[in-house]
């Protein structure tokens, strides 16, 4: 730790001498050549790319393979530090550049062994998606070979050099965000060890439906408490699960005539962006939308006359599993290298069903004949996963029935797609594989190899929603309707239904809508479950005049979580006080808790649920809890903003978060990296600004997770595509668009490719 403050007051010092001695001009040089011309090496044809006002390229090239070429070029023009990031935080290569702290980090990525299995997926894709990738290298190579001035600031700060690009490295994105938004297996612990802490009754109240006894259950008759030590340990800094939204409109309620699609994929807060815009003209074909740097294709977009957004799907696709020493098949072993010398022994064991993740079959040298462990099973470590080309010939596809072709080569993670095409089709469908598992539910570690599943269930066998009478097809993350025909039960996470009651809600009328309805439908901030709070608060009564005053501002209030206005501060608090009433004794006395939608806390509150007693007193019942939370919020507020309720707002609790993760450590400058902006939204709305776990009124409610990029599309003969970036397109502080579309983006301001002044016009000639 020493040593990193060290080198990072000397970078700071550095820069601010270079500042002040012109060294600002050699930091400018990081800048990307985008006007003009290059040649380079690995193209067929000049490709030509140019840059709108906003900085997102429009790549004009006469092939497919060029196009893809042009994507590596740019993408490491404008976020070469985030692809180095992203390729050595998912190959476990972190410490090299930063140090010892991130070895523990290196340590669970190398468990999980995701070069070996983007090496493998590479040679298993089809030869035009292998192509692509393969172009997508020499892209960025091309890049790192052509660029002359600085590397970003990122690289200077931390003396690094980017390594070249191996087109297998174009499949790690993939693989990592795969694992990320079906990340479950820390919950698998975390349930057992707090059914042990709380007993069955509390925990069929965290897990409503879900067999917590029995065989069913697939816990063993004695759970004891193996898993307490990576129970407890696994579960710090908890944030909100992955969510978005996404629906598409008939053509009969569009006021143009063609299908209309909105996309808003709601994601953890970052700088830079995950998300790149851009658009690709090939011959007469267009495609366009969002990429994620680090792997070449269009992700959330359109073509010519197909439109497709994704949500993810909660189900449960990981489990924990219970091995012994003689259920390991292989075993490699290595080392992890850490800046300034030093690291430690590395072993990677595997089994059956996947790497072993915990116990002391998890570490380094000879093994007790008893030795026991868990493994890992998940359909993200799928070693026969081609979820590649399942977005490759996305980017090609025409309609709806080329997308759900497309859609059966997907694997990991479960998503359900919402499609929209020119021929006025609309359909929802879930894409992905599911595990089949006999004799357990999922949600608790699997006591023995002999439990875990042995087979998975494509959703390609699932009904597809197709053109209903209704006029349009939705989903905020909510269990579909199709997956009532699997053949199996399968458990999850989904969201509780109040951003999709919402999209209801304004897609009953029958008044037509166009590209504006959409954005102002992606920035509503309306919360579905403020009527049921409100009908309590209406019943109650109040001795001081502050709470009275309160009472009658929130039973007026409309349920909007806008910036301007004091309810939503109130009303976040008071159930954040509400649930700490509940909760917050088992919180403090055994860790960590599995937080359940507030909205089901006045259930728990009206069925007498056993946790209204508190396990530290043994006193308090249900009654009352819900008032006092409001006096315990409303105070709390007072306390930290005066005593004037029409003074508090909850933009001054309730700001959007991006932290730029290398650069925010330099002493005295990393705050000018930083961006954070007041925002309206909440945990449940349709713009949604989710807070991370444990967030308090008192504390501030950051704003932590939410829509980065916003897509609407109109598939009809006249229309177009408008869009919504956070931040801007460049990762490099120097440029002009760092932070330039930030304020549009909160505001719910959109634009379409090509708009402003053209701001760079660069060809790439074959060297």
């Amino acid at each position: 730790m020493l040593r990193r403050l060290v080198r990072l007051t000397i970078a700071a010092l550095l820069l601010a001498a270079l500042a002040a001695g012109g060294g600002l001009l050699w930091l400018r040089s990081s800048l990307p050549k985008t006007s003009g011309s290059l040649d380079v090496a690995g193209l067929s044809a000049p490709v030509g790319i140019v840059r709108d006002g906003h900085g997102v390229p429009t790549i004009v090239a006469k092939s497919e393979t060029d196009a893809w070429f042009a994507v590596g070029f740019v993408h490491a023009q404008d976020r070469l530090w985030q692809m180095e990031a992203m390729r050595r935080y998912a190959l476990g290569r972190l410490s090299e550049l930063v140090g010892a702290n991130a070895i523990g980090l290196d340590y669970n990525q190398r468990l999980l062994g995701f070069e070996e299995l983007a090496k493998r997926q590479y040679r298993l894709v089809d030869p035009e998606t292998r192509a692509a990738v393969d172009a997508y290298a020499r892209g960025v190579n091309a890049f790192l070979a052509s660029h002359a001035g600085a590397w970003p600031l990122e690289f200077a700060v931390l003396d690094a050099t980017p390594m070249p690009w191996e087109p297998w490295h174009g499949l790690l994105w993939g693989r990592q965000m795969a694992m990320q938004l079906s990340s479950r297996w820390n919950d698998d612990w975390r349930r057992q060890r707090k059914l042990e802490q709380y007993g069955v009754p509390r925990m069929r109240d965290l897990l409503p439906g879900v067999p917590i006894t029995g065989p069913e259950s697939g816990l063993p008759t004695s759970p004891g408490s193996a898993a307490a030590s990576a129970a407890d340990t696994l579960a710090k800094g908890l944030g909100p699960h992955g969510a978005s939204n996404a629906w598409a409109v008939s053509p009969r309620r569009s006021k143009t005539g063609g299908a209309l699609l909105a996309g808003d994929p709601h994601l953890g807060f970052q700088l830079p962006n995950t998300w790149y815009l851009l658009r690709l003209k090939i011959g007469e074909r267009r495609i366009e939308g969002a990429t994620a740097p680090g792997t070449p294709f269009v992700i959330l977009g359109r073509t010519d006359r197909l439109a497709w957004s994704f949500t993810s799907n909660e189900a449960d696709l990981q489990d924990v599993v219970a091995v012994g020493v003689n259920d390991v098949t292989t075993h490699a072993t290595g080392a992890i290298l850490a800046l300034g010398g030093g690291g430690e022994p590395f072993v990677r064991r595997m089994t059956a069903v996947g790497p072993v993740i915990s116990g002391n079959l998890s570490e380094a040298g000879g093994l007790p004949v008893n030795a026991r462990g868990h493994a890992l099973q998940a359909t993200a470590l799928a070693e026969d996963d081609r979820t590649p080309d399942a977005f490759f010939r996305l980017n090609r596809a025409g309609n709806v029935q080329d997308a759900l072709a497309a859609l059966g080569s997907f694997n990991a993670p479960l998503m359900n797609a919402v499609l929209a095409d020119a021929d006025g089709r609309i359909a929802l469908a879930v894409a992905g594989r599911m595990p089949v598992r006999r004799g357990t539910t999922g949600r608790f570690p699997v006591p023995s190899l002999a439990g875990a599943w042995h087979e998975t269930f494509d959703a390609a066998g699932l009904p597809v929603l197709a053109d209903p009478p209704e006029g349009y097809v939705a989903n905020a993350n909510e269990r579909p309707a199709a997956m009532d025909a699997l053949p199996h039960p399968i458990y999850g996470d989904w969201a509780s239904g109040a951003r999709r009651a919402r999209i209801d809600a304004l897609l009953a009328g029958t008044e037509p809508l166009d590209l504006d309805d959409m954005t102002r439908m992606q920035m509503d901030t309306v919360d579905t479950t403020w009527p049921l709070w409100r009908a309590r608060l209406a019943g109650m009564t109040f001795d001081r005049e502050i709470f009275r005053r309160v009472q009658e501002m929130m039973l007026a209030w409309n349920g909007r979580m806008d910036t301007e206005r004091g309810e939503p501060l109130i009303f976040a608090a008071w159930t954040g006080a509400v649930e700490d009433r509940l909760m917050g004794d088992e919180r403090r006395a055994r860790g960590l808790i599995l937080a359940p939608s507030p909205e089901r806390f006045l259930d728990w509150v009206d069925a007498g649920s056993p946790w209204c007693e508190n396990i530290i007193t043994g006193r308090q019942g249900c009654d009352g809890i819900v008032q006092l939370g409001f006096t315990i919020a409303v105070g709390a507020i007072a306390k930290r903003f005066g005593d004037d309720p029409g003074a508090w707002r909850w933009g001054a609790a309730h700001a959007a978060e991006f932290n730029n993760l290398v650069l925010k450590e330099i002493p005295l400058l990393g705050r000018f990296f930083n961006r954070t902006i007041a925002a309206p939204g909440g945990d449940r709305t349709l713009n949604r600004g989710a807070t991370r776990a444990g967030a308090e009124g008192w504390n501030g409610f950051p704003d932590v997770h939410g829509a980065m990029f916003r897509a609407v599309h109109d598939l009809g003969p006249v229309g177009g595509s408008r869009y919504s970036l956070a931040l801007g397109q460049s990762g490099n502080p120097f440029s002009p668009h760092f932070d330039d579309l930030l304020v549009d983006w909160r505001d719910g301001r959109t634009f379409r490719i090509g708009d402003g002044p053209e701001t760079g016009r660069l060809v790439l000639r074959p060297k």
